[in-house]
């Protein structure tokens, strides 16, 4: 049997600074708005970053989950988006809390 090699590799880029942040909160699914909201509730700085450009995870970007067949309670409006409206709307007004949008 021969030994395997270990092989390395090194990689180098450059990337933008958007700014100084105490939390970075990577994905904006239910979990990731959560995660943010309260971080800027308890005074941190946060930058909130998800990269499909909208919030919501899957359930909004696939359709997947509670929010696909959602309908008010008249049965005649459907619900889809208006979770993410509403959450990007109140993150817009929390303070501390960037939101990098396409």
């Amino acid at each position: 049997m021969g030994q395997k090699m270990e092989e390395k590799i090194f990689f180098q880029t450059e990337i933008s600074s958007y700014g100084y942040y105490d939390v970075v909160v990577l994905g904006g699914g239910p979990s990731g708005v959560c995660a943010a909201v309260e971080a800027a509730r308890n005074g941190a700085k946060v930058m909130l970053v998800e990269a499909a450009g909208m919030l919501g995870g899957m359930a909004t970007t696939a359709m997947v989950g509670p929010f696909m067949t959602s309908y008010d309670r008249d049965g005649n409006q459907p619900t889809v988006g208006r979770v993410t409206r509403k959450s990007k709307s109140h993150l817009r007004n929390v303070k501390d809390i960037t939101l990098l949008e396409k």
